[in-house]
């Protein structure tokens, strides 16, 4: 075995602190004043709690991304926790991202973020889509400011418009404590000629 080799074998595993359990930040997150907002606009009707990954066919959940392969400890630990308007054009979604999702130590990793956009954008574009099917195209991200781990994040997502079989999204991620601007993005989506073999996967 190489020097190199053996210093590397060596290094010592990172060992993360305990955090917050999920019934904790569960609790965490519905106290949220944003969240607080959200479901008043709910019992007025003009706004409706959705499930983020309802449209997913069950067999497929274990395998998505952000449904299954990324929740547990130090990643998506919490259900995400989304909002959409009545007429379909708006959709906001708070995230809870862990520790185990990150880039730079502390800070979450920047294609976490930009499947965050990609999950948001999708969701707001969806409903007007025809057959309510369609797969990423295209996703522009523009990185504001770190986004720090173990922290909560709202997106607000807004559909655009739609043409033919394509359609255009927007979203951005806010910090819940000051709504500063963390990062934001674009989306293009294109409906499958044939949206009902579609399996409602990006």
């Amino acid at each position: 075995m190489s020097t190199s080799a053996a210093k590397h074998r060596a290094l010592p595993q990172t060992v993360l602190p305990p955090g917050k359990s999920t019934a904790e930040l569960q609790v965490e997150l519905h106290s949220l004043r944003q969240v607080q907002a959200l479901k008043e606009l709910v019992q007025q009707g003009s706004w409706t709690m959705i499930d983020l990954h309802d449209m997913l066919p069950l067999e497929g959940k274990p395998h998505h991304l952000t449904a299954g392969t990324l929740r547990g400890d130090k990643m998506l630990n919490v259900a995400p926790l989304a909002f959409m308007s009545k007429d379909f054009k708006d959709v906001v979604v708070f995230f809870h991202l862990g520790r185990s999702l990150c880039g730079h130590d502390k800070v979450i990793h920047g294609g976490m973020i930009a499947s965050v956009l990609d999950e948001v954008t999708w969701m707001a574009a969806i409903p007007s889509m025809p057959g309510k099917a369609g797969y990423t195209a295209n996703l522009n991200v523009n990185y504001r400011k770190r986004v720090s781990a173990e922290t909560f994040v709202m997106v607000k997502g807004e559909f655009k418009q739609v043409e033919g079989r394509k359609g255009w999204s927007k979203a951005t991620i806010y910090d819940v404590e000051d709504e500063s601007v963390l990062a934001d993005g674009t989306a293009l989506f294109v409906s499958p000629f044939k949206p009902e073999e579609a399996t409602a996967s990006k």
